[in-house]
């Protein structure tokens, strides 16, 4: 019985010490290289911080218990966990943690998703401390850190926001640039591994927004506290971007909603050479041939995510093809594609070619 109690022990000692092992090796310090435009303000020490004074007219208790009221209702939203570390009657302190985006996730046999599931694609985790005086308050949001997943290559998971975002998409730069110094970019192949660094990098620039946004609606929320006697409002806005990242097992994936002019952002010179800039111009005043080179197409499905898959796989060709151009809002297109995939009896995938107003459709 005592070998067993000291068994077990050991192995709690040794499941603690895998997990701060596990924290070292995904957290990061450094940005592996320089620092672009950083979203998340930082002090002369290089910590993100957010804080500001507010005059108001209201007594110290008043004023926190309109701050406790705004914070906690975050967590009426998935979007946003609240937990309440110390609270008095002019000063409180909580724990932050904003969920950002979905990406599916699953295991691929031959290309074909076996299962998937859903989970965030970051958290940004911080201190909100909130001081009350009479006729005035301050609110501090500080100890930032952001957790992403997990990619393949040198990128790390957890760090600074801004070090964490540049630390992921300078590892990714310098692996996608090394892939290209040894390989021959005329190639097929070749062109589709690139992409997928491209994807990727852009994909990390539109969630590092994401996060800065998500960031400041919360303090914006602190900033303008609602003293009216009225209900509180705990609707969530949807960032401008949609965060939808499928990814496989062994792949990288990218998101549909990144298309357009400013889906490489962050890509470097290794972009799809062939792609033009996204005419403005499209069905709705076009009178030409809707198929035409260089004609904008919007590419869609339904939402399984099997017919998603099927979907990305025809963004990723039709883009490093450069014969149209990929767009992401059907109102910009000239042309409409939807991939349909009927499952009774023996599977069978096809496209509807279609303008974007519906009234012409071809298979």
């Amino acid at each position: 019985m005592k070998n067993l109690s000291l068994l077990l022990i050991s192995l709690g000692l040794l499941q603690t010490t895998q997990i701060q092992v596990q924290n070292l090796l995904s957290y990061t310090y450094s940005s592996n290289g320089d620092k672009g435009e950083c979203l998340f303000p930082e002090d002369s020490s290089g910590n993100v911080f957010f804080s500001s004074l507010i005059d108001v007219p209201y007594s110290a208790d008043t004023i926190m218990m309109i701050a406790d009221d705004y914070i906690m209702s975050q967590n009426v939203s998935d979007k946003c966990v609240v937990k309440r570390l110390s609270n008095s009657t002019r000063t409180s302190t909580y724990s932050i943690q904003l969920n950002i985006g979905k990406q599916s996730w699953g295991v691929e046999y031959w290309g074909t998703p076996l299962f998937v599931f859903n989970r965030d694609a970051s958290h940004v985790k911080f201190k909100c401390i909130v001081e009350a005086r009479t006729g005035k308050y301050k609110y501090s949001l500080v100890d930032f850190e952001t957790n992403r997943n997990t990619i393949r290559g040198e990128a790390k998971n957890d760090g600074q926001p801004n070090t964490i975002h540049w630390q992921r998409v300078n590892s990714l730069t310098k692996e996608r640039n090394d892939y290209v110094s040894k390989n021959d970019t005329s190639k097929r192949s070749v062109k589709e591994v690139v992409f997928d660094f491209n994807s990727q990098i852009a994909y990390e620039a539109c969630l590092y927004q994401a996060e800065f946004e998500a960031t400041k609606r919360f303090e914006e929320g602190l900033k303008n506290l609602n003293f009216e006697d009225d209900f509180l409002d705990t609707t969530q806005k949807t960032p401008n971007t949609e965060l939808t990242l499928n990814k496989a097992s062994q792949g990288r994936g990218f998101s549909i909603s990144l298309f357009g002019e400013g889906f490489f952002t962050h890509a470097g010179s290794y972009t799809n050479q062939n792609q033009q800039s996204i005419s403005k111009s499209n069905y709705s005043n076009y009178t030409g041939f809707l198929l035409e080179k260089g004609n904008n197409v919007f590419i869609t499905s339904g939402e399984a995510s099997y017919e998603q898959a099927g979907v990305q796989e025809l963004v990723k060709q039709t883009m490093i093809d450069g014969f149209w151009n990929v767009v992401d809002d059907i109102n910009l297109a000239h042309f409409v594609i939807r991939y349909v995939l009927n499952l009774e009896g023996r599977d069978k995938a096809y496209l509807l070619i279609s303008t974007p107003k519906g009234d012409v459709e071809k298979e």
